[in-house]
């Protein structure tokens, strides 16, 4: 309602047309191999930073509030702090994908980001494998590659419509989701635990 009101920022439901490809006019052809290199470029970059800061003091501080935020406060962290700044982190991450959607459709809209996006990210996450950096990638490519291969289908069935094909995938996705969380709750990915220092011996008696 906020991106649709305020039409001095966002132009409202007309949205934001006219937004420059960057480089576009080095390229006659070939552009859009030039934006996935630049795209591939930066999402390394990114999945590089948050590898270091996983395994960093600051990383682990994240996963004692995720499992258990009491006793990290117990610990002396400010939850809360921490909390709001790995918010932060992730709205910034996503500020940067929607940038670059932009630039390359350039144009956007409020009904560009329909909670159905929200929800197949949430289901690519689950999906790779929470809480695993490598995982977050390689569940929106699955996702995104049946998303996108679904439209073949179409031209193998006569019968199905845009409107049929559209409901089917939305079917498909949840079921695959439910199978997910019967057969594989960790993902595809699943996040490495740390190695235990402890003897064998002691975690035989534990």
């Amino acid at each position: 309602l906020v991106l649709i009101n305020e039409d001095w920022l966002t132009r409202g439901a007309n949205g934001i047309s006219g937004i420059p490809r960057p480089w576009r006019h080095l390229f006659s052809r070939g552009y859009d191999l030039f934006y996935l290199g630049i795209i591939a470029a930066i999402v390394l970059i990114v999945y590089l930073i948050l590898e270091r800061m996983r395994v960093s003091p600051y990383g682990r501080v994240l996963k004692a509030i995720r499992e258990d935020d009491e006793v990290a406060a117990i610990a002396g962290k400010n939850v809360f702090r921490f909390k709001v700044q790995a918010f932060t982190l992730g709205a910034a991450i996503a500020g940067l994908a929607g940038f670059l959607y932009a630039h390359y459709i350039t144009y956007v809209s409020p009904d560009t980001f329909v909670p159905a996006l929200t929800i197949y990210v949430w289901v690519a996450l689950i999906a790779g494998g929470s809480g695993n950096n490598k995982g977050a990638i390689l569940g929106a490519v699955v996702l995104l590659g049946f998303l996108e291969g679904a439209r073949f289908v179409k031209d193998f069935i006569p019968f199905l419509t845009d409107v049929r094909l559209a409901a089917a995938r939305e079917i498909m996705v949840g079921l695959s989701l439910i199978l997910l969380m019967f057969y594989k709750q960790e993902g595809i990915l699943p996040e490495e635990r740390p190695k235990s220092t402890l003897p064998p011996s002691l975690l035989d008696k534990g």
